[in-house]
């Protein structure tokens, strides 16, 4: 093993004689004092100066300790980052960005607390096979928006909406109903295509945060004016005179996803062009890949051809035969649902997905609908469920907007939160109504077979046939094998017995791959990964930096 001592005199490096079998575990530059030297821990370098050292009772001592506090180094991490259902270890000289802005594990700790629902992008060195452990390198952390409340309905800080649900962290209030327009809000979260956001983490700003923080899609951009308009409508209108726009290759322009910069304006209200902006950048919505690096990032689906491919984040992303999902299967993928999507990159802006998990359970109804079941913008009843309207939902029909003047059949899809909430995700109609087309895909509450319950309904499976997720047939054996309390399932074509709140009949299918959806092993982890989504919680192990520093 090699220690560096220092004297008064001289300092060298040293090597144990190789008889001692102590090893050569390699510390970095900590120091250890002892009367009239210093030993500073094992450090990579190498130098010329390496000597035979004899095994004195003093440079045994020395030795014994450098290897020992070599080994207490290496064993041990300044904590660990949970990301979705991820968990890694951060290394002690991790990088931290904050809003860009680069602070220490100490600064980060009295920042952010244990950092739950903040929207994160780390780099994973050395991770295992299920891209579930390794310790991270770098982190990043970002709000979308930071700045004064400018409306309360929709919910909005600089002219950019966004929603929460019971998933979201808030901090400084409990109820949005707390809010008022003025208050300062910083704002983490997932946008969605009209620059409008699912916030993963909410924190109420008494101190005016300072620069106010904007990030969405440009909806309108004059060059020559300097002028530009982000998200919309309304939108926040910037002026930019004397700033140059940054990172956007042949320049910004309608549709560039940017974040901009602003001091703050005293007496602000909202519409007034931010005429105090100090920097307008264009980003990419997670970090650029390069091919064959294998990722994970979580986002709002923007876009879906069909079941084996769709846009997220400006990726596109393949459905493999072989891909795995969780929460949900390819029949639920849809603009606006946020996803976690791990896979390989075949290109900079293209992934072979490996595994897809749904944040939230994938609810799905189909039933007739009465006008007296709607309340326009706020709630649709269905099947004895309320399904909350929010900003994110496809109403191609305008059922939620406007209601419904005639009984219809409509489908409803929807997101099960934590607080066992159901918000609207996708609502149409379905033509006439049908006393035999009831449909139900939720997660299980209960299991004595042949019965299920789910989401306050019995599923009487008696009569029912049973296919897997892929919709090929299978026996009630298997089905009820695969299935545990909380596995998603799905009842189609039904008959209802209202009187009991029973679903029968009909096709009973598994809706995801169930344990098989858990983290897979790779063939070959790869040296390195991103994994971008939402912080679940930090823990750190601040003391283990007393004794060096």
């Amino acid at each position: 093993m090699l220690i560096q001592v220092i004297t008064a005199s001289r300092h060298a490096w040293y090597s144990l004689d190789s008889h001692s079998n102590l090893g050569s575990s390699i510390m970095n530059e900590k120091k250890l004092s002892f009367p009239g030297m210093q030993v500073v821990r094992c450090g990579s370098r190498t130098s010329s100066r390496v000597r035979s050292l004899p095994a004195t009772l003093l440079t045994a001592l020395i030795f014994t300790i450098s290897l020992l506090a070599c080994a207490a180094a290496q064993a041990t991490s300044a904590g660990h980052i949970e990301v979705n259902d991820r968990s890694f270890d951060i290394a002690d000289d991790s990088g931290i960005l904050i809003d860009d802005d680069s602070v220490t594990l100490q600064q980060m700790h009295e920042r952010i607390g244990d950092g739950g629902g903040w929207r994160s992008d780390s780099v994973v060195l050395s991770p295992d096979s299920t891209l579930t452990s390794g310790s991270v390198s770098q982190i990043r952390f970002e709000n979308n928006l930071k700045g004064p409340i400018t409306a309360t309905a929709p919910l909005s800080v600089l002219g950019q909406p966004f929603s929460v649900n019971g998933n979201t962290v808030l901090k400084g209030f409990t109820d949005v109903a707390q809010l008022t327009v003025g208050q300062f809000l910083e704002v983490s979260g997932f946008v969605d295509t009209d620059s409008s956001l699912i916030a993963s983490r909410a924190a109420r700003d008494d101190t005016s945060p300072n620069p106010w923080r904007i990030t969405g899609f440009l909806t309108q951009f004059n060059g020559t004016s300097s002028t530009a308009t982000i998200g919309g409508p309304p939108g926040q209108p910037i002026s930019f005179v004397g700033v140059a726009p940054t990172g956007c290759g042949t320049g910004a322009a309608i549709g560039s996803y940017v974040t901009a910069l602003a001091t703050p304006i005293v007496s602000f209200t909202p519409g007034q062009v931010i005429d105090t902006v100090t920097q307008l950048a264009c980003r990419s919505i997670v970090p650029v890949a390069a091919i064959d690096d294998h990722d994970s990032f979580e986002g709002l689906i923007q876009s879906v051809a069909d079941p084996t491919n769709f846009t997220i984040a400006d990726i596109a992303v393949t459905v493999k035969p072989g891909t795995l999902f969780k929460y949900g299967s390819a029949d639920d993928l849809d603009a606006g649902v946020r996803v976690e999507v791990e896979g390989t990159f075949t290109s900079p802006t293209t992934l072979d997905a490996r595994r897809i998990k749904f944040i939230l359970p994938s609810i799905r109804f189909r039933a007739p609908a009465a006008s007296a079941d709607v309340v326009p913008g706020v709630s649709i009843t269905i099947l004895g469920n309320t399904v909350l309207d929010s900003l994110h939902d496809r109403d191609e029909d305008g059922i939620m907007a406007s209601g419904l003047t005639d009984t219809t059949q409509v489908e409803v899809r929807a997101n099960l939160d934590l607080a066992g909430d159901l918000r609207a995700t996708r609502v149409r109609s379905r033509g006439n109504p049908s006393d035999k087309d009831y449909n139900l895909q939720a997660p299980a509450a209960t299991i004595a077979r042949p019965n299920l319950t789910a989401l306050g309904l019995t599923v009487d499976t008696s009569t029912s046939s049973f296919q897997d997720d892929n919709h090929v047939a299978i026996t009630a054996d298997q089905f009820f094998a695969a299935m545990s309390v909380g596995t998603l399932f799905e009842i189609e074509e039904a008959h209802l017995d209202a009187l009991n709140n029973r679903l029968f009949g009909g096709v009973v299918s598994l809706s995801d791959d169930g344990t098989a959806a858990t983290l897979l092993a790779q063939t070959i982890g790869p040296a390195s990964a991103r994994v971008g989504g939402t912080v679940s919680t930090i823990a750190l192990d601040l003391v283990f930096k007393s004794g060096f520093e």
